[in-house]
């Protein structure tokens, strides 16, 4: 008898690829920080000078 659980397709399609946390973590972590990458260091430069410019 197998007493897996039938899921639905919704809940299928929202949990597909999750795989388990080797610590328990039932939910996927949330990562509160991003990278960005620039092509040149001038492209970066003008991005936070312009930032800093509107914040004057």
């Amino acid at each position: 008898m197998n007493n897996t659980p039938a899921y639905g397709l919704s809940t299928r399609s929202v949990h597909a690829g999750e795989s388990r946390d080797p610590q328990g973590a039932v939910h996927t972590p949330l990562y509160t920080h991003s990278t960005f990458a620039f092509d040149t260091t001038a492209d970066l430069l003008d991005l936070t000078q312009a930032l800093a410019a509107e914040r004057r």
